[in-house]
């Protein structure tokens, strides 16, 4: 994924860190349309991650990259669904979740 926050365009935006859960980096962005959340599971071994089931949990997956990311391999497309209360981020994988 990539991600620009523009404050300005966007105010208010509250954006805060993911708290540090087996080292994943992330973090999240609440403003007036809804919320989102970005982590990022640089480590070797899948790391399970809380989720609210009221998110919708986005794994984008080859169906949806960019063309000029194809290059990078293949990945399993899987679409938006409801979050589940517990989910396994693999290693080296990016969870964006969304509420709205």
């Amino acid at each position: 994924y990539l991600v620009e926050l523009r404050p300005s365009s966007s105010a208010p935006a509250k954006v805060s860190r993911v708290p540090d859960v087996s080292g994943v980096l992330g973090f999240t962005v609440k403003d007036c349309s809804g919320s989102y959340g970005v982590a990022f599971n640089p480590t070797d071994q899948p790391v399970t991650l809380s989720l609210d089931p009221s998110q919708i949990l986005h794994r984008s997956g080859e169906k949806f990259r960019a063309a000029w990311l194809k290059e990078a391999g293949a990945v399993e497309s899987v679409a938006a669904v409801r979050a589940p209360t517990a989910f396994a981020l693999p290693a080296g994988e990016i969870l964006f979740v969304s509420e709205r």
